[in-house]
């Protein structure tokens, strides 16, 4: 999602158009891991994740070590869900496009972290149930297009994409901010 004015939502097919679409952007936050644990190593901003989220904290995936980006099959994976094998071919995307020099241009963030902290606290509903969506929203009243591509992807999908934007323009503190992966990535995930 890009800021516009008046704001615009684009859906894109892959990381490449938002790195495109995105490019004269100050700060791009992204849902997706910035940093890969190596041989041995786990990223400490997800239990710290965790830790904030409170029951929300599933929605927090632990993130594959690098070494899994070469899996094609989900046989060739341990340990890992199904949901976030799927995920593999966007977080080897971006972790072929990111370096620590585009980092400080382009972090990860966790929707759930940033509606966490406008709350006040961790949200009690899920952002599937009216309930948690309803929240989400009034969280977000001000950031709310008039016009959602409702037809192209969910509207808790909206809400989170919504929630980084928000992150974006104010990024505020990472959590664990010391720990790079073996490529100097910093291992951190912010949340507003």
């Amino acid at each position: 999602m890009a800021l516009d004015e008046p704001l615009r939502l684009v859906l894109c097919a892959n990381f490449a158009e938002v790195a495109q679409l995105t490019e004269t952007c100050r700060r791009v936050a992204v849902d997706m891991p910035v940093g890969l644990p190596g041989p041995g190593q786990s990223r400490d901003c997800e239990p710290a994740a965790r830790r904030l989220l409170g029951p929300r904290r599933h929605s927090v995936f632990t993130t594959p070590p690098r070494r899994y980006l070469k899996a094609r099959d989900f046989s060739e994976v341990q340990g890992m869900s199904l949901q976030s094998f799927h995920l593999l071919p966007k977080i080897r995307e971006l972790d072929h496009w990111m370096t620590p020099a585009r980092q400080a241009r382009v972090f990860e963030a966790h929707p759930e972290l940033v509606f966490t902290r406008l709350a006040g606290g961790p949200l009690q509903h899920s952002k599937k149930t009216p309930e948690g969506r309803n929240l989400r929203e009034k969280l977000l009243a001000q950031t709310l297009p008039s016009r959602w591509p409702r037809t192209s992807v969910q509207p808790d999908d909206v809400l989170d994409a919504l929630a980084l934007l928000r992150c974006a323009q104010a990024p505020g503190t990472p959590l664990c901010f010391q720990q790079r992966d073996e490529h100097g990535l910093l291992m951190q995930i912010y949340g507003c």
